[in-house]
């Protein structure tokens, strides 16, 4: 089995070279792919969780390793709607449309969330369950 070896480095380089301008825009940091992004801490870290893994350095496969991105992708994309609140201008007949960029984001992010939809079976979790099975008649050993 081969073991690719991914870093939190790594997977902050795919998300800035996938959505920089984005990034930029909302005033997020499109720069620094160190480890240490704060803005894609949270992304990162919610599709560890969302994946049950405790950390990028060993995907299976390259299937993982994709799922895994385009997962973060997609809590990229939630977090920039969120920062980006510039809103449309008008004043007399004078018309700024800033809302077109967040348009962009929700278009992009409904695409991502379809594709991964499709291609993973996001939202589709398996459930693990089990059972302790404890005796209260049962004496403590000593």
């Amino acid at each position: 089995m081969t073991v690719f070896t991914t870093t939190q480095a790594e997977c902050e380089v795919a998300m800035i070279r996938r959505n920089k301008k984005f990034m930029e825009v909302a005033g997020m940091d499109s720069i620094t792919v160190d480890g240490s992004n704060d803005n894609l801490a949270e992304p990162y870290l919610s599709s560890l969780r969302w994946l049950n893994l405790a950390d990028v350095s060993a995907f299976v496969d390259a299937d993982q390793e994709a799922e895994f991105l385009d997962i973060m992708e997609i809590f990229l994309l939630q977090d920039l709607f969120a920062w980006y609140d510039d809103v449309d201008i008008k004043a007399g007949d004078r018309y700024i449309a800033f809302n077109n960029l967040r348009v962009g984001i929700r278009q992009k992010y409904n695409f991502k969330l379809e594709f991964v939809k499709s291609s993973y079976g996001f939202g589709e979790r398996e459930l693990s369950m089990g059972a302790i099975q404890t005796d209260i008649n049962e004496t403590p050993e000593e």
